[in-house]
């Protein structure tokens, strides 16, 4: 049991580093049902002088609940998608971007972020 474990994060680990291991335009996947992922580079959406942008925000208000919302749009601005989430996991790894970050994020088809993904790697272009 620890061996499979082990082995699908090293799998895992490897599609992570091979997707966000060099700067990338905004990229967003539909997969249906309301469902989807988007990727890209803070740095690289900066610099591709288009309407494409990448990013996440973590809101709080004294006694109330933390949130934070990531959203994405690609070069074409009818292609769009963002999610919302509650979960302090989720927020602490949304919590550890910068301008210099790559991120990740899916959406269920509740709009929740269903995963999140922040990526620091000399490849990435800087604000």
């Amino acid at each position: 049991m620890r061996r499979s474990i082990l082995i699908a994060f090293v799998l895992v680990g490897g599609l992570l580093v091979a997707r966000s291991s060099s700067a990338q335009s905004v990229t967003i996947n539909d997969y249906g049902s309301n469902t989807g992922a988007a990727y890209g580079s803070l740095g690289q959406a900066f610099r591709d002088n288009n309407s494409s942008y990448i990013g996440c925000t973590v809101d709080a208000s004294p006694g109330g609940t933390e949130a934070a919302s990531c959203y994405a749009q690609g070069t074409s601005s009818w292609v769009y998608g963002s999610c919302y989430t509650t979960d302090a996991a989720i927020i602490r790894v949304i919590g550890q971007l910068t301008t210099d970050s790559s991120v990740y994020f899916a959406w269920d088809s509740s709009g929740y972020c269903s995963y999140v993904d922040v990526d620091e790697y000399s490849s990435n272009l800087p604000k």
